[in-house]
């Protein structure tokens, strides 16, 4: 298994490269420069994938699992975001837009605590435990309330996936 530091500098080096990757873009949209956008929007477009992920601050009594539909540019500013659906507690089910790239919440930005709070960790905000299509993520978003209540630990939501995917 991977030391906490490699965790981190890959976490990091993600983060790195989607933001160098953002720049891109956003000078090839501001240029008008067609080819070059095409190929950063293609690059900027895979840097999130659909699919099921977890919070870094997910423990076995208290499971934070998000529904991640893909990341996309706010037009005004061209700030880079994803947009998710928890899939527990009182927010699960609604829309999310997230900072992709912000330095210290974004949704790709590294955590560095190595003596917490609430535990000790680096690496990913965000973990991709499942890859799923466009479509299973809108299903299981469209389950999260369900999820949220009857799916409190990951053995219940991946029984639940098995059987309903």
């Amino acid at each position: 298994m991977p030391s906490a530091e490699v965790v981190y500098d890959s976490a990091k080096g993600v983060w790195e490269s989607t933001r160098k990757v953002h720049e891109d873009l956003v000078a090839a949209l501001q240029a008008g420069d067609t080819e070059k956008m095409r190929m950063s929007r293609l690059l900027f477009d895979s840097s999130i994938t659909p699919g099921l992920y977890r919070h870094w601050k997910s423990t076995a009594k208290d499971q934070k699992f998000y529904a991640v539909f893909g990341c996309g540019l706010q037009k005004d500013k061209n700030t880079a975001f994803v947009s998710y659906t928890s899939l527990y507690g009182d927010q699960a089910g609604k829309l999310v837009f997230l900072d992709l790239l912000d330095e210290e919440s974004g949704f790709l930005s590294p955590v560095w605590r190595p003596n917490g709070p609430p535990f000790p960790y680096m690496g990913q905000r965000f973990r991709q435990i499942m890859l799923l299509t466009g479509a299973e993520t809108v299903r299981l978003a469209e389950q999260a309330t369900y999820i949220a209540k009857a799916c409190p630990t990951e053995e219940k939501l991946m029984l639940h996936l098995q059987h309903d995917f």
